[in-house]
C-alpha cells in the first residue's frame, strides 16, 4: 500500500487542528497547563499517554507539551469490554491508552506504562543476547526461552487480580466465626 506523505516526507495530518473547536485547546489547557500543544493524528501513527474525552473527540497527553486530538468516530474502542463499558458511561478520561491507526482508523487498547517499560527492557537483552551469542545457536535458544519465562512470571505478577468481595461475601457459622473472633456472647444463640 502507497502512503501519502506530504512534501517533507511525514505521513499526512487526518485533520487540521486550525477544524478544531477551540473548547478542545481551552479543555487541553485547563487539564494540562497553557503551555500545551495541539496536534492532529498522522496517518499510520501511534500515540501513548492519558485522554481526556471531550464530547466527539478524545484529547491525548503524548508529552509534555504536546496532545493529540483524535476524533472519537475513528477510534475503535472495542477491542477490550472494559474499555467499551467505559466509553459507554463517558468514562474514559484519564485512562492511559495506546491508540495506534491503520490509515485512517484507530484502535484503542489500554496501556500500562509498567508493562510496556518491562516489556522494552527485556527486548533489548534479547537483542544483546541475539547480537552477542547469535540466533542460531543453542545457547542463545536456552536463553531466550528461560527470559521470557522471566519476563512472564514478572508481568504476571503486575496482572491485577480480582478482589474476593466480587464473588460475594463467604458465610461462616457461629463456630466458624469463633475460632477467628473469639467464641459467641452468651445471649447469641442460634
Amino acid at each position: 500500500m502507497h502512503e501519502a506523505r506530504t512534501q517533507n516526507g511525514l505521513r499526512r495530518r487526518l485533520h487540521e487542528v486550525s477544524q478544531l473547536p477551540y473548547t478542545l485547546r481551552q479543555d487541553a489547557q485547563a487539564h494540562w497547563g497553557a503551555g500545551i500543544e495541539l496536534n492532529t493524528p498522522r496517518e499510520n501513527g501511534s500515540y501513548t499517554g492519558p485522554v481526556i474525552s471531550s464530547g466527539c473527540y478524545l484529547v491525548q497527553r503524548v508529552d509534555e507539551r504536546s496532545v493529540i486530538v483524535h476524533r472519537l468516530a475513528d477510534v475503535d474502542i472495542s477491542a477490550n469490554d472494559n474499555l467499551r463499558r467505559r466509553a459507554s458511561e463517558n468514562r474514559l478520561s484519564g485512562v492511559q491508552m495506546r491508540i495506534s491507526y491503520d490509515g485512517v482508523t484507530a484502535t484503542a487498547h489500554f496501556h500500562d506504562p509498567e508493562c510496556a517499560a518491562i516489556e522494552e527492557i527485556f527486548g533489548r537483552i534479547l537483542r544483546a543476547a541475539a547480537e552477542r551469542l547469535g540466533t542460531s545457536s543453542d545457547t542463545y535458544d536456552v536463553f531466550a526461552q528461560q527470559l521470557d519465562e522471566v519476563k512472564e512470571a514478572l508481568l504476571e505478577k503486575l496482572r491485577p487480580r480480582p478482589s474476593p468481595a466480587r464473588y460475594g461475601r463467604a458465610s461462616c457459622t457461629p463456630w466458624q466465626t469463633a475460632a477467628v473472633t473469639g467464641p459467641p456472647s452468651p445471649t447469641h444463640r442460634r
